[in-house]
């Protein structure tokens, strides 16, 4: 969350922010085991209160968790 807000976590080996008028724009971080994250954010609102269960796993069946292995493999990452 820290890399959508602006905010550099330790531990990455790169990160760039471009700022709009308050918020970020685009962000480009290299995490620690290579990892390269790309976003673009088109719409963003400061101040918003999110309710509990925006910090909780979806409450479905289908829903597990993967790890980062995992998530590579599954969008085709190398």
């Amino acid at each position: 969350m820290d890399v959508l807000v602006g905010v550099a976590p330790v531990g990455l080996r790169g990160y760039r922010v471009q700022w709009g008028a308050t918020l970020p724009r685009r962000v480009e971080a290299l995490l620690a085991d290579g990892t390269r994250l790309k976003a673009t954010v088109d719409e963003a609102e400061a101040g918003v209160d999110l309710p509990d269960a925006a910090f909780f796993p979806p409450p479905h069946e289908t829903y597990r968790p993967v790890d980062a292995a995992e998530a590579r493999r599954l969008l085709g990452a190398r």
